[in-house]
């Protein structure tokens, strides 16, 4: 019988980050070459933020970070946003950004909290 395991990472490391005012801040900053009409996205909306991240080429050095359980975001842009929406339409851009809700998921919750507490105060 095959045993099937869940093991979640063990560390999420953080090594850039941009916090903006506003949800729209933050799509002006990150899809701010995207062309005119674009559906764009998805950002992650957790716990009243929004983000989204970027992350490493799957390297050697990489991937065994991850089997090791350390995942590594070059860099994460969030913002404040209490309630969710699957779609923001911002009309002097002329782009819609899809959003997806990921507060179910247990580790993106611990991400809004640290980013709540450690990086939205500074």
């Amino acid at each position: 019988m095959t045993e099937v395991i869940y093991q979640p990472r063990k560390q999420i490391i953080i090594h850039e980050y941009s916090y903006y005012d506003t949800v729209e801040d933050l799509i002006r900053g990150t899809f701010a070459g995207a062309p005119p009409g674009v559906t764009a996205g998805p950002l992650r909306w957790v716990d009243g933020i929004v983000l989204r991240h970027t992350t490493y080429p799957m390297t050697d050095t990489v991937v065994k970070e991850l089997i090791e359980g350390r995942v590594h975001w070059d860099h994460v842009a969030f913002a404040p946003m209490e309630e969710y929406r699957p779609t923001i339409h911002l009309e002097d851009m002329q782009i819609t950004v899809k959003i997806a809700n990921v507060s179910a998921n247990p580790i993106f919750q611990t991400i809004a909290k640290f980013i709540k507490e450690e990086l939205m105060k500074k």
